[in-house]
């Protein structure tokens, strides 16, 4: 666990590659969220559920999880335009925190406590 933070925090972007399975479709990777959180501009596979986090919070790319070319030519924008990295990798941190994090989600697992104990 060590090293791979001490990996994480060397980098820049984070990628989660992965072939389109079944139980994909419906969960999200931990390395999502590790990668958020440090600060790293996301590159996953187009898996929608994915995707509607990387793009819709604008904090990476998806690419086509069978084509390497496809991996290749994001890669490539963004070697070639380091403001982009830096950019979505701030806002992927602002996301986390706000977002994802537990002190966001507190005060709704708080109000239904309270409405379960109420009823």
């Amino acid at each position: 666990y060590q090293e791979a933070m001490k990996i994480m925090s060397e980098s820049h972007i984070g990628i989660i590659p992965s072939h389109y399975k079944s139980n994909y479709f419906e969960a999200l990777p931990n390395k999502l969220f590790e990668y958020m959180q440090n600060q790293l501009l996301v590159i996953t596979t187009d898996i929608p559920l994915w995707d509607s986090i990387v793009t819709g919070f604008d904090i990476g790319f998806t690419f086509k999880g069978e084509s390497l070319i496809s991996l290749i030519n994001i890669l490539t924008k963004c070697i070639k335009n380091r403001g982009i990295i830096s950019e979505k990798a701030e806002r992927a941190k602002q996301v986390a925190m706000k977002k994802f994090s537990w002190e966001s989600e507190e005060i709704k697992l708080l109000k239904l406590y309270d409405m379960v104990l109420s009823n």
